[in-house]
């Protein structure tokens, strides 16, 4: 074992829920050598080749392999930019020690929002930072960068008119926090006109893109989302949407159950005029296309447009791909089974077989022929197999 002096505070961070076997995840300091983050234990002991062990009452910081003819770092800036005159543009913005819920190229500093307003951030990497990498505020524009490797989170976004285009998004919640708390691809809070669309969202711990928090008008389109722990789209406790053209594939752990992580999540959400998702190829995540009104959430906060409830969602024209156990349609926990005007329409399913129940409705579970019974998908079609 190696050990040196760092520049560690005096406490580790507390901030944010950790899964169960990374206890440490909010220890901001991360230690890198050759660019590779070293993964936390919590004891001298346990340290090996690959990981590190922070004495935080010492600032001692001890590894496991020789750091001779390697680069060795560790994370001491909480932030890298939070002020922007001129466009963030082709640069690699990397290793901030800064919390989760924080960014490392942070907008969001100030109420209101407008002062971090129309930033620009164009063809960067941005990686291997704690909390998350970008944070944007009203009209941001976000085109074309690699958003990789950060502890928590790729992007978090609030305030109105921001764009996200053309990057790639992927292997994001690294460190260890929770994806029930807050880790993935992205988060979304309380933002208006908010566009994401063709980008690469792919192996992010978490959620791929996730709108949670009093959003409305969001626009998710065109984007290729595959290989991320949670939903591939989770709109959540949020409003009007439109979500279309995406391709979503291989997305959720089957372990959870229900119809939770699927390819797109409409979750205690609802359109004051309407929740579109059209034109869509979801195939092969955990659940299919889900409607999930759960948790009593009507009147959770931030509710700026009226009480959270699975309304005016109409889903059509997408292509669905389903395995043995997997689910489409409306469920609920809330102990009230009435579907308000959701649609499900001239939708077609690839499904192993139409007599197995594969939607779900009402507090049933239902077989292709029971699904339409009900009025739902009577332009549509099943075909056996995959896409």
């Amino acid at each position: 074992m190696w050990s040196t002096k760092g520049f560690l505070p005096g406490a580790p961070g507390v901030h944010g829920e950790c899964l169960e076997e990374v206890p440490t995840c909010a220890y901001a300091e991360d230690v890198f050598v050759d660019k590779r983050r070293l993964t936390r234990v919590d004891s001298p002991a346990a340290v090996v080749s690959g990981s590190v062990y922070a004495d935080y009452r010492t600032n001692t910081i001890m590894i496991g392999e020789d750091p001779g003819r390697h680069s060795v770092e560790q994370a001491v800036a909480p932030s890298l930019i939070r002020s922007m005159t001129s466009p963030s543009q082709n640069l690699v913005l990397e290793q901030a020690a800064n919390e989760a819920q924080t960014a490392a190229v942070e907008s969001r500093q100030q109420t209101p929002h407008r002062v971090g307003s129309g930033w620009r951030i164009e063809h960067n990497e941005v990686r291997f930072n704690h909390g998350a990498g970008l944070g944007l505020a009203d009209d941001a524009v976000v085109t074309a960068n690699f958003i990789h490797h950060q502890g928590q989170l790729g992007f978090g976004a609030w305030g109105n008119g921001s764009v996200v285009s053309g990057n790639e998004i992927s292997f994001n919640g690294v460190a260890g926090y929770s994806p029930e708390w807050e880790a993935g691809g992205s988060k979304s809070w309380l933002t208006d006109r908010h566009k994401v669309t063709h980008n690469y969202v792919h192996d992010n711990l978490g959620p791929g893109l996730w709108t949670d928090g009093g959003n409305i008008r969001t626009e998710y389109s065109s984007n290729k989302i595959t290989g991320n722990w949670g939903a591939g789209i989770q709109h959540e406790l949020s409003y009007d949407a439109t979500i279309r053209d995406n391709d979503i594939s291989g997305n959720g752990r089957r372990h959870k159950g229900w119809a939770w992580e699927a390819g797109i999540q409409i979750q205690s959400s609802g359109g004051i005029g309407l929740i579109e998702v059209t034109g869509n190829v979801v195939s092969g995540n955990a659940n299919g296309i889900a409607l999930i009104d759960s948790g009593n959430r009507a009147d959770e906060t931030p509710a700026p447009h009226g009480p959270h409830m699975v309304r005016n969602v109409w889903v059509h024209d997408n292509r669905v791909v389903m395995s043995e156990g997997q689910t489409t349609g409306a469920v609920q926990d809330t102990g009230d089974p009435v579907v308000y005007t959701n649609r499900f329409e001239s939708n077609t399913y690839y499904l192993q077989s139409r007599d197995e129940p594969h939607f779900s409705w009402n507090d049933a579970d239902l077989t292709w022929a029971q699904w339409q019974d009900l009025g739902n998908d009577r332009e549509g079609s099943v075909s056996p197999g995959r896409r």
